[in-house]
């Protein structure tokens, strides 16, 4: 997955919209609304068919935030599987695996309580990611062909009249 091109293409879209006028705490709680929507799309005894697409949203706004603080993922994502190894795979479930992934937003909150984000910012965002990617295969779900859906979709649609 070319987590570059996705977040370029977003990031345009995003721009166009006139939406990166979010401050840092702002923008974590709609990477954590994403996880609860995820969540939503678990409580039954498998995940349903809109899940892949949550997830596609939480890569989205995951990676938009990372191009903005100029964070560099694909580094911090391998940096991440090096460090935390297996740890970033637990979960018997998928409402588990959203669990830590709630975790790692928590701490990324608390980076960015002060002036601006310390450096922790981008090893909690990565160790999301991995999380998301390693749900994704565990489910079964094209996390690419999803984020490509989504991107389409949101072109298509604007801002549906979203405020700024």
């Amino acid at each position: 997955m070319d987590l570059n091109r996705i977040a370029d293409q977003h990031y345009d879209w995003v721009e166009r919209m006139g939406w990166h006028n979010k401050n840092p705490l702002e923008t974590l709680a709609l990477i954590g609304s994403e996880v609860g929507e995820s969540v939503d799309e678990c409580l039954g005894k498998y995940p349903t068919d809109k899940f892949g697409m949550e997830l596609a949203d939480i890569v989205l706004r995951v990676v938009d935030f990372a191009k903005v603080q100029s964070l560099d993922l694909i580094s911090l994502m391998a940096l991440a599987k090096q460090k935390e190894g297996h740890s970033l795979f637990a979960g018997t479930s998928p409402l588990e695996v959203l669990a830590f992934m709630s975790s790692d937003l928590a701490k990324a909150v608390n980076t960015c309580r002060g002036a601006a984000p310390t450096e922790e910012l981008g090893s909690h965002l990565a160790n999301v990611l991995v999380r998301v990617q390693h749900l994704a295969a565990w489910q079964g779900v094209n996390l690419e062909l999803e984020i490509d859906d989504k991107l389409a979709l949101n072109e298509k649609r604007g801002t549906r009249g979203r405020r700024i």
